[in-house]
């Protein structure tokens, strides 16, 4: 059995169908997910867990990715979440997108995870990508206490 990592058995057999280039999106709870998306993979719990930063560590702990795409809004909404992307996010190139786009770049996703992500335009693309430059150290993912 898993003992570390993600341990969710479908989001850990979309990582590992990754190539290069595939996209996974992150979405919140209020993200219009495509109906023809083939892969959807529901996380969200109560509102807020996991959070929208939970499931990126988790993904960056597990994937490589080069490239990421943001609402253009983020700044604007979810600041707090723009202005920690780059801590996240420090070699990718970040393109802020308007949200049609971003909803029309979905479409294309090989999988998108819903989170519980309750905050506005936390809605994230990425690129995956084989290379030493764009990986990052491992993060402590963790939870409130009372889901522990």
């Amino acid at each position: 059995m898993k003992k570390n990592g993600v341990v969710n058995p479908k989001l850990m057999e979309a990582i590992t169908s990754l190539y290069h280039y595939d996209t996974i999106m992150i979405a919140d709870l209020g993200f219009p997910v495509p109906r023809d998306c083939p892969n959807v993979i529901d996380l969200s719990l109560v509102k807020g867990i996991p959070s929208f930063t939970q499931v990126l560590k988790a993904l960056l702990n597990e994937c490589v990715f080069d490239e990421v795409w943001i609402d253009e809004n983020m700044a604007k909404w979810n600041k707090p979440l723009h202005e920690s992307l780059g801590e996240y996010l420090p070699t990718q190139t970040i393109n802020e997108v308007p949200f049609t786009e971003l909803k029309e770049l979905a479409s294309k996703c090989k999988v998108i995870v819903k989170c519980g992500e309750f905050k506005p335009s936390a809605n994230m693309i990425l690129s995956s990508f084989s290379g030493g430059k764009a990986s990052v150290e491992k993060y402590t993912v963790s939870f409130p206490p009372e889901f522990e």
